[in-house]
């Protein structure tokens, strides 16, 4: 897989969840792996989006090592 998403490049995809799929990928800006999470359905409704960016806000402010939001 030689995809790239968000300037991240695409290593394999780790989980499809029907809504979400979960990558494995590289940030090359940072020089760093990552792991993705993606709301796959651009077309979600208003309460899964609602319910995904509550779900980032939450892991962008949990000050650990090796979580990036």
């Amino acid at each position: 897989m030689s995809a790239t998403l968000a300037g991240h490049r695409i290593l394999a995809l780790l989980h499809d969840g029907g809504e979400t799929r979960v990558f494995r990928a590289y940030d090359d800006a940072n020089d760093r792996p990552v792991v993705l999470k993606v709301l796959w359905d651009a077309e979600a409704p208003p309460e899964k989006r609602a319910l995904f960016r509550r779900e980032f806000r939450l892991l962008r402010d949990f000050a650990v090592d090796g979580v990036v939001a």
